[in-house]
C-alpha cells in the first residue's frame, strides 16, 4: 500500500484507459529516452542542441525536486512554470523562449505519440512576441567598399572595425581594453570581468587576419597601460566612449550612403553569417561570440 501511495503521488494513475507501461516511466527518464530517439540521425547541430535542451530542463527537474515524478504528472502549469524559470532565471530573451518552447513541443509531441501522455502541456503555453531586429548584414559589396574607403581615408577606425568583425567585440569592449588585454605570442584577447559587457572573464582567440594587422600595428611595443582604441581610434592613455564609435560610423555610413540597417554592430552579423556559410564548426563559433549556451548559437545562426 505504501508503495502505490509513493507512486500515486508521484504522478502514477491506475485508471488510464490507453494504458502503456511506458507511462508509468518519470519525467527525467521520457525526457532522455525522447531526445536520444530526436538525435538519432539528426544534423550535428541539432544533436547540441536538443542535449543542451535536455540539459537545462533536467536542471530544472532536479531544482523543483521533479525527477522523481511521473510523466503524467507534467501538465499545463509545471510547463508554464519551466517557461518563467528560463525567463527568470537564465534571463532569456523572447527568441530564445521561442527556440526552447519550440523544442519542448516536439519532445513532448514525441511522447504523446508513444502514449506516454494524453496531452502536451506545452500547447497551452503562447510565445512571446519578438521584437524586430532593424540591424542587418552588410552584402559583399558594402562591405567591400566601406573597407576600401577606410583603407584609403581612416587606417585607424579599421582597425577598430575589425576588433568588431574578427573579435567580435561589443563597442563597449572596445573601448575598455587595454594594450596588456591583447597577447600576440598565445593569439589570444583577454576581456577582464570588468571589461565585459556581461560581467565575466573571456579568453577569444586572435583570427590571423586581425593577428597580422595588431603586428604591423606594433601593439605589443606599447605601453600596457593604453587603451586600444583612444582619440583619434588610435592606442593611447585617454579612454573614450563607445557612443564615439557609433557617431564615427554613421558619418561613415552616410557618407558612402550605406542604407540605414547597416549599423557598426552589422559587422558582428556579417561574421557570423560568412562563417555559417564556410562551414564553421559551431563549437568554434560559440565560443568566439561568447554564448553561455550552445542553443543561443545555434538560434542566432539559424537567422541567417
Amino acid at each position: 500500500i505504501r508503495a502505490i501511495d509513493a507512486k500515486l503521488v508521484n504522478g502514477w494513475t491506475p485508471f488510464a484507459e490507453d494504458y502503456n507501461p511506458e507511462k508509468q516511466i518519470t519525467i527525467r527518464e521520457a525526457i532522455e529516452k525522447i531526445v536520444q530517439l530526436k538525435c538519432n540521425g539528426a544534423e550535428e547541430r541539432t544533436v547540441y542542441t536538443y542535449r543542451s535542451r535536455k540539459t537545462v530542463f533536467l536542471q530544472w527537474l532536479k531544482h523543483k525536486k521533479l525527477e522523481l515524478k511521473y510523466i503524467y504528472a507534467m501538465d499545463k502549469a509545471l510547463a508554464m512554470e519551466y517557461m518563467d524559470w528560463l525567463q527568470l532565471e537564465k534571463k532569456i530573451g523572447p527568441r530564445t523562449y521561442n527556440g526552447y518552447l519550440t523544442d519542448m513541443r516536439t519532445f513532448f509531441n514525441a511522447m504523446k505519440e508513444r502514449s506516454m501522455i494524453r496531452v502536451n502541456p506545452f500547447l497551452s503555453v503562447s510565445k512571446l512576441r519578438e521584437k524586430e531586429k532593424h540591424r542587418k548584414s552588410f552584402s559583399d559589396a558594402e562591405l567591400m567598399k566601406l573597407k576600401n574607403y577606410l583603407l584609403q581615408h581612416d587606417n585607424d577606425f579599421l582597425t577598430v572595425c575589425q576588433y568588431c568583425y574578427y573579435a567580435i567585440l561589443r563597442p563597449v569592449e572596445i573601448c575598455r581594453l587595454k594594450v596588456e588585454n591583447i597577447d600576440l605570442e598565445r593569439r589570444v584577447i583577454i576581456i577582464n570581468a570588468d571589461q565585459s559587457k556581461n560581467d565575466k572573464r573571456h579568453i577569444i582567440p586572435l583570427m590571423p587576419e586581425l593577428w597580422e594587422r595588431l603586428k604591423k600595428l606594433g601593439i605589443d611595443t606599447m605601453p600596457k597601460h593604453w587603451y586600444i582604441v583612444s582619440k583619434g581610434f588610435r592606442p593611447g592613455e585617454k579612454h573614450i566612449r563607445e557612443k564615439n564609435i557609433s557617431e564615427r560610423f554613421k558619418i561613415i555610413r552616410e557618407t558612402l550612403k550605406l542604407p540605414a540597417h547597416c549599423e557598426f554592430y552589422s559587422l558582428k552579423d556579417t561574421a557570423a553569417e560568412r562563417m555559417r556559410k564556410a562551414g564553421y564548426d559551431i563549437k568554434f563559433i560559440k565560443q568566439l561570440f561568447r554564448h553561455h549556451d550552445i542553443t543561443i548559437t545555434d538560434m542566432y545562426m539559424s537567422s541567417f
